[in-house]
């Protein structure tokens, strides 16, 4: 029976390529992972409650991150299926340069504004923002490079850079930290971590640079580029405003338990997260080749992605206490009835997530106004309801479960509707 299931894997893609992903991405997590665990412990919930809401900051600052790479990704695995890498590298080119000045304007700016965040957030110092800022233009490089390895299907390379990423965090986190520069010292970790992935990411991309350039028209790709970057942006604030709003309505120590709560139940997004990388290629060269239905593929993804989520939400329920204590100490054990609760949140989450890559993968993009709402509905509960941290998890699972369903019958609907422009 096992031989059968063995097979069955190798010869599944997606499956199979899931798997590699995961396995190498997971370093990248465990290390990321062991940085929130190793700041919130040494730092304490008052500090970590900081850097916790300086995380969320910067998911929301990341969304051009992702909303890059998979618009980078999509166009480049449909070059990958005619061979035209003179054209992946005229786009890997063309990104780079933008994007560079694009990001130098955008840090500025949020350099302006620091001083009003700082304040919304009763953060003691600027400083930890003004390092954030360094961080934008990295994000606006490095995912033009990932979602050419993504686009090519090279998910060894790519697992590799993410990996390095993460064992850069906890690194140079443990190093900035034990020197004594605190808060500020785990911030600039990050951007450490980003420059050497980055530079490393360049060398691993050698064979596209040395292609001959071929340009091409590349106003298909910015303009598909804005739906996703905000489909991105919605589901981005949904896992993340919540911390910023609790920063600002409650206490330092319940800030800094909220962000660890909050970091405990993302866990079960990162582990699924890999699967939606490994769909949405597929389902896009799928799709430019045969203009067939990928559902199949949809499919599938969903099958991993609940055993995931069933999978990690009930080990929150049997064994929070152990969950808790283990991963943040003792100081944080008030949190532990809310993790299961907060896995469920996440686990409807995740789902509405891969169904928003599946949409996009096809160019569907008329969802939009699902994740507005949602966004829009998430700052009301929070904002009128926050008596305390179980009523705000109680919120936000309503608030996904009500997503959730709305994108289902979205996707039933669209099923058979397929964009006339998939290609460049």
């Amino acid at each position: 029976m096992h031989k059968k299931i063995i097979s069955y894997i190798k010869n599944e893609a997606i499956i199979k390529s899931s798997i590699i992903l995961l396995i190498a991405t997971g370093v990248s997590y465990i290390c990321a992972y062991l940085y929130h665990f190793y700041t919130g412990r040494v730092l304490g919930p008052v500090d970590y409650g900081i850097i916790g809401s300086l995380f969320s900051l910067l998911y929301i600052i990341l969304v051009p991150f992702n909303a890059i790479q998979i618009s980078i990704t999509k166009f480049v695995s449909e070059f990958r299926t005619q061979k035209e890498y003179g054209k992946i590298k005229y786009l890997l080119v063309r990104s780079l340069k933008k994007l560079f000045l694009y990001g130098i304007i955008i840090s500025l700016f949020f350099l302006l504004v620091s001083p009003w965040i700082s304040n919304f957030l009763n953060l003691p110092s600027i400083v930890p923002l003004l390092i954030l800022g360094l961080i934008i233009i990295l994000s606006l490089l490095l995912p033009i490079t990932r979602g050419v390895l993504q686009g090519l299907q090279d998910f060894k390379k790519l697992g590799l850079n993410v990996s390095i990423d993460g064992l850069g965090k906890i690194g140079f986190a443990v190093l900035l930290i034990s020197l004594g520069f605190g808060v500020n010292g785990a911030i600039f970790a990050l951007v450490l971590s980003f420059l050497v992935s980055f530079l490393i990411i360049l060398w691993q991309l050698k064979d596209i640079f040395k292609a001959k350039e071929k340009a091409f028209n590349t106003k298909y790709v910015y303009k598909y580029s804005f739906p996703v970057l905000l489909s991105f942006l919605c589901l981005t604030l949904i896992f993340s405003v919540d911390i910023l709003l609790v920063k600002h309505f409650f206490s330092a120590v319940d800030a800094g338990h909220y962000a660890a709560l909050s970091i405990i139940g993302k866990i079960i997004f990162f582990a699924s997260f890999p699967v939606m990388q490994v769909m949405f290629p597929m389902v896009s060269e799928n799709n430019a080749i045969s203009k067939k239905s990928s559902v199949h593929l949809l499919y599938k993804s969903l099958l991993i992605i609940l055993l995931i989520c069933i999978g990690i939400t009930g080990f929150y329920f049997l064994f929070s206490n152990f969950m808790v204590s283990t991963l943040f100490g003792q100081d944080y054990l008030n949190i532990a009835n809310l993790v299961g609760y907060f896995g469920i949140f996440i686990s409807f989450f995740s789902i509405s997530h891969l169904l928003v890559f599946y949409n996009l993968s096809l160019n569907k993009t008329s969802f939009l106004p699902l994740l507005i709402i949602a966004n829009i509905l998430e700052v009301v509960l929070i904002w009128v309801y926050h008596g305390s941290i179980s009523q705000i998890a109680y919120s936000l699972i309503i608030l996904s479960f009500l997503l959730l369903i709305s994108l289902i019958i979205y996707t039933i609907k669209n099923a058979k509707t397929f964009s006339n422009h998939t290609s460049v």
